[in-house]
């Protein structure tokens, strides 16, 4: 099992009101798209209270990003509106209001216990009463980030390969830095042997075996124009 580790977490509440259905009421601020709120709202209505007290789900934002989210379903009661009266807590049609409510991480599962449950849903309630007065105009509520428990892989982990494809690159730069640097060399002889007075013998020609050849970037050897000058010679040939 992944040891739990802390890190950022946001409040969600999902709930209907007393003439409308259901909705987010409460989330984080970078589930700024349709999309994204859609994707997170799907993932806790997949809630049933009665074959689990709480849900643990998983999902993907629109930019690829992992999202986990744990839940747990709950129902408005008189103490939460500080009413004495059992209709103010049913919809138009006699239905208890009931609400969802959980936390949502980007890294990892989070971890609640508790106490944590009765703080986060007492924070929920809040809202939802705002909710109640003016459900026509209530505008979706920012979720401040707070820092709790979570387990699981973490999230945005760099990708196998990524440090061989950088070694490789390397390597082939450094092949042709050595090729680059013998050509140099050439020519510099060359001159040295002119302003002498003498005409340079023509290179010799490279082995044919023995020897391993560098290593050079696959397809520039078939762009590079041919050499100008003499050709090469091999060793014990008698230069004109």
């Amino acid at each position: 099992m992944t040891a739990a580790r802390d890190a950022q977490t946001w409040l969600l509440l999902y709930a209907r009101g007393r003439s409308h259905g259901y909705r987010l009421l409460m989330a984080p601020d970078f589930l700024n798209t349709g999309a994204d709120l859609g994707r997170v709202a799907r993932l806790v209505s997949q809630h049933r209270p009665e074959q689990v007290a709480v849900l643990s789900a998983t999902g993907t934002l629109a930019d690829g990003r992992r999202v986990h989210v744990l839940s747990r379903p709950s129902r408005l009661t008189p103490e939460d509106l500080g009413t004495a009266s059992e209709s103010d807590v049913l919809d138009e049609y006699g239905r208890p209001l009931e609400f969802t409510y959980g936390l949502l991480s980007l890294t990892g599962q989070p971890e609640a216990d508790d106490d944590l449950w009765r703080r986060s849903r007492a924070q929920v309630v809040d809202v939802y009463r705002g909710f109640l007065i003016a459900e026509e105009s209530f505008p979706l509520q920012s979720s401040p980030a707070f820092v709790i428990p979570v387990t699981g892989p973490a999230s945005g982990a760099a990708r196998a390969g990524t440090v061989t494809r950088v070694v490789t690159a390397t390597t082939l730069k450094r092949g042709t830095l050595a090729a680059t640097a013998a050509v140099l060399a050439v020519i510099c002889f060359a001159a040295l042997r002119a302003c002498d007075g003498e005409t340079p013998p023509p290179p010799l020609c490279p082995p044919t075996s023995g020897t391993t050849p560098s290593p050079t970037a696959s397809g520039l050897s078939t762009l590079r124009p041919a050499p100008m000058g003499p050709t090469c010679h091999s060793a014990g040939q008698n230069t004109p």
